[in-house]
């Protein structure tokens, strides 16, 4: 079960090193606390974080973008939720993607982000 409170310490932590000019976590540890951010519908402090990784070139792979998609909760609002899942896609993949690649699983992730909203 998530813990919002200590969801809500692990944030602080984070923001307090970014602010700090210490850099941020491993891709790992990234995915980990965007998946946390991401099913307590916190996707503003996801926005935070995703431009913290962004400003130091930390990259997701597809696999990491797919955890944190199935996380989104089926009450988010989805078009914010939309916006958050295809902003990681075209600024967190690895800069070796094509862009036809990029586009394809834009395309791909928005309809599975549809078919999962629409069971809702």
């Amino acid at each position: 079960m998530l813990n919002i409170e200590d969801l809500g310490k692990a944030y602080g932590e984070f923001d307090k090193a970014v602010q700090a000019g210490e850099g941020v976590c491993d891709p790992a540890t990234l995915t980990l606390l965007l998946v946390a951010l991401t099913r307590a519908n916190r996707l503003a402090n996801c926005h935070k974080v995703l431009d913290a990784a962004i400003a130091e070139k930390v990259f997701l792979d597809p696999n990491m973008i797919v955890t944190i998609a199935m996380a989104v909760s089926q009450r988010s609002q989805s078009h914010k939720a939309l916006r958050y899942l295809r902003r990681m896609v075209y600024e967190c993949l690895p800069e070796e993607y094509s862009q036809e690649t990029v586009q394809l699983f834009d395309r791909h992730l928005s309809f599975i982000f549809s078919e999962l909203m629409a069971e809702a």
